[in-house]
């Protein structure tokens, strides 16, 4: 039976039911029209009953609800299936709560048909800087290579995390709008107002690139603050070049076009070795341009590829448009940019301190637990992946006010997120050892990093759950949350108590274990706080409400006989 309605006076809201038992009984005997239906059940009760509503029948009860339409006619209406299956897979079902127009199965793909591609994307960003530094290094040789890996630390600390993390804000705001909206222009309006947003606070942080000289002196020493002077002074093309190419990035991840930012970075990484084989000769500061037009590569390719393909939004608006320099769209943006923005950069400098803290222990210690980190950033490309999907799906369902279906994405992701974690995990047990190898010949170090890849594993368990959870948190604009628990559980915790066992442990054990703790406190805190105290109805209210007050204003332009209504809408 397929929406069921009830409406003559001789049909009696059992006979809408394949089990009539499941009814309230004081329904049984009552007839739709009469006015005691209101009185006995309301809208919004819940009940449950066996139909399939259109689907295959399962075994156990959709838990639908009544609801009374302006003609005063009841409406079954079902809401999400209740399995009575007391197996594991009756029990995943329950937790997911997978809505009656959903299928686990359709959910599945609907997750690795972004998950994927937003891996291989994360990778192959990577393969730029990775490419960049083997050129610095075999033709500039090992002082050059100083300058170039301390100066894109210090470009990834003060310019990226800041550019990026504002940015986030448009995982919120347009996987929403597109929820909200698969045809109209709001997608294209906000990349615009990302653009300026970012774009501006990028400008600062050139404008102290080129004062940055006497800082970086007085910490790395004379000689070595001058080469990553130099670095930095000839970063900006690349701060440039990257925060557009996350931000058109994002924009079509939202649309749920994750592959056109992979061909993207694929041209840029076939294009990165010829550009550096042209400039990087030259020294460490046309390194840095090289890099920068590598990634002016992948934003061409992005914007051609968006302009061409039939399903892409983003340019259903006026290019360029003056909503994207509104200072009340400008202040809405950076709402949800400001809280992103402090969440990225206390985990992203969180780490970078710790690295700079292991290098009190050492040579062999700082070496070990920086091959640590970059076997970590690589297994961290997988999580992160699978949060762009999870963000994605749960803001394109909340802009369409489908509460349970974004609810339903965010409990499925993180159960792939487990099993995804153990595969990645078990590649590192097995592998492990050998890729250290990969990285160095120094058995002192190697047995260090053997020592510690028990550790490894159940860090990376602590890195992939709260990457995945944050995605949904980005999804659902609770920005402000995740930053709020970022900063107590790595800076009041995880950081102090990595500080307190590199010193009574031995070091690198005490650091690693040291940041698990602060994941012991951060993922219960995000789980909790996603999973028990989420009002996902009022999240999707929330994130529904610009798009009525875009309607609502053009109703009131069109009363007013304005002749271009759209031009009074807030994004």
């Amino acid at each position: 039976m397929d929406n069921a309605m009830i409406r003559s006076p001789g049909f009696t809201p059992a006979q809408a039911f394949a089990d009539p038992p499941a009814l309230p009984p004081e329904l049984d005997e009552v007839d739709a029209d009469d006015d005691s239906l209101t009185q006995l059940h309301k809208p919004g009760r819940e009940v449950e009953c066996q139909t399939s509503f259109g689907g295959p029948p399962r075994s156990g009860r959709q838990v639908t609800e009544l609801d009374f339409g302006p003609d005063g006619h009841a409406h079954v209406k079902p809401r999400h299936y209740k399995s009575h299956d007391s197996s594991l897979s009756g029990r995943l079902l329950d937790f997911l709560g997978v809505p009656t127009h959903l299928s686990v199965s359709g959910m599945l793909v609907d997750l690795f048909r972004l998950f994927i591609p937003a891996t291989a994307t994360t990778i192959l960003y990577f393969c730029n800087q990775a490419i960049t530094m083997m050129f610095v290094g075999q033709t500039l040789g090992v002082e050059e290579l100083a300058y170039y890996a301390v100066g894109i630390s210090v470009f990834n600390i003060v310019g990226l995390s800041i550019g990026l993390g504002m940015a986030t804000a448009l995982d919120t705001l347009c996987s929403q709008a597109y929820g909200r909206d698969k045809k109209g222009p709001e997608v294209g309006i906000l990349l615009q107002r990302g653009l300026v947003v970012c774009l501006s606070l990028a400008s600062l942080v050139i404008v102290g690139f080129f004062f940055v000289t006497p800082l970086v002196s007085s910490v790395f020493g004379p000689k070595l603050g001058a080469g990553i002077a130099l670095f930095l002074k000839s970063s900006p093309l690349y701060l440039v070049a990257l925060i557009c190419n996350f931000c058109v990035q994002k924009s079509l991840q939202a649309q749920q076009l994750a592959i056109l930012p992979v061909w993207a970075n694929v041209a840029s990484a076939v294009a990165c070795p010829a550009f550096n084989y042209w400039l990087t000769p030259h020294g460490v500061d046309h390194a840095a341009i090289a890099i920068g037009l590598s990634v002016c590569v992948a934003v061409v390719v992005m914007v051609v590829g968006a302009l061409l393909h039939p399903h892409s939004i983003i340019f259903n608006c006026t290019w360029p448009t003056r909503e994207a320099v509104d200072l009340r769209g400008a202040v809405e943006f950076m709402k949800v940019g400001v809280p992103g923005m402090f969440s990225v950069v206390a985990e992203w400098w969180a780490f970078e301190l710790i690295i700079a803290f292991s290098a009190r222990y050492g040579e062999t210690t700082v070496t070990a637990f920086t091959i640590c980190m970059n076997v970590l950033t690589f297994m961290f490309a997988f999580p992160s992946g699978l949060a762009v999907a999870a963000g994605v799906l749960c803001g394109n369902f909340l802009g369409a006010n489908d509460p349970r279906g974004a609810r339903s994405y965010a409990r499925l992701a993180l159960l792939v997120g487990g099993v995804l974690t153990l595969c990645v995990n078990l590649g590192l047990i097995f592998l492990g050892p050998k890729v250290f190898r990969l990285y160095t010949n120094d058995k002192h170090v190697l047995h260090l990093l053997n020592g510690v890849l028990s550790l490894l594993v159940v860090f990376h368990v602590g890195d992939a759950s709260q990457s995945v959870m944050q995605g949904v948190f980005r999804g659902a604009g609770r920005q402000a949350m995740s930053a709020r628990i970022v900063l107590v559980s790595l800076w009041l915790v995880g950081l102090p108590a990595s500080w307190y066992l590199g010193e009574s442990l031995e070091p690198l054990r005490g650091i690693l274990t040291g940041l698990i703790v602060g994941f012991v406190v951060e993922i219960p805190l995000m789980a909790i706080d996603m999973l028990v105290r989420w009002d996902w109805e009022a999240l999707a209210e929330a994130a529904a409400a610009t798009k009525l007050e875009e309607q609502a204003a053009e109703t009131q332009a069109l009363n007013r006989g304005e002749s271009d209504p759209a031009n009074y809408g807030t994004v």
